[in-house]
């Protein structure tokens, strides 16, 4: 498919500019994707070479279409696959890439539903595998900016409720006794989620979606 997209993508001029805006949303949706399988096959740097040529893309759309406001949305799922491919990778470049590249289109990604979440697992990984200063003040300054209430300290808890139709469930927290809701997209990809099962033991930090408090950046106990 994306052989097809990227055909279409090269020989568009000559189209109408509608054409050219969906098909280009339709490729970056298909690199987006291409990365989540190949983060779920644990295929970790061809997952990361994927993600940069749909950002490329993606900022190469928004250069081109600055009033559309779709490709938003792409840009950030593209991200959030790039943060989950360093958290694996363990890898500071890694990781100091998707912060920049956050800082960048900061405007636009706060515009989208999973903004909070993906800032908090992020600053949680540039403090981990301590990213240069100035990088994390930013990333910093954007929360108290948007609002986002940032929990860096760990806790630990055991899952007690999981829908692996909507990729989604409960960790129950060992500090407070509290369940917090978790998308399995904040878990980290070393994790096959098809394995997350009740009495599964995991940490995490606290995050916020537009429900309220939840759980982001989980990970192996050990991580």
């Amino acid at each position: 498919a994306w052989a097809i997209f990227d055909e279409l993508t090269k020989n568009m001029t000559d189209d109408s500019v509608g054409y050219q805006i969906k098909t280009t949303d339709a490729a970056i949706n298909c690199l987006h994707r291409k990365v989540e399988q190949q983060i779920e096959r644990h295929e970790f740097l061809e997952a990361w070479k994927t993600g940069l040529k749909g950002v490329e893309l993606a900022e190469k759309a928004m250069a081109t279409w600055p009033t559309d406001s779709k490709f938003g949305e792409g840009i950030q799922s593209l991200l959030n696959n790039l943060l989950r491919t360093a958290t694996a990778l363990s890898n500071i470049e890694c990781a100091t890439y998707v912060a920049r590249k956050f800082v960048e289109h900061t405007t636009l990604l706060a515009r989208q539903r999973h903004f909070a979440p993906v800032l908090t697992n992020l600053l949680w990984l540039c403090s981990k595998l301590n990213v240069e200063v100035e990088v994390t003040k930013q990333l910093r300054e954007l929360a108290g900016h948007y609002s986002v209430e940032v929990e860096e300290t760990r806790m630990e808890g055991t899952v007690c409720r999981v829908r692996l139709d909507s990729k989604f469930g409960y960790i129950k927290s060992d500090t407070d006794g509290r369940e917090y809701y978790f998308h399995f997209n904040q878990v980290s990809p070393s994790i096959a989620w098809k394995d997350i099962q009740p009495e599964y033991r995991l940490s995490f930090c606290l995050g916020r979606n537009k429900q309220g408090t939840c759980a982001v950046s989980l990970a192996p106990i050990d991580q």
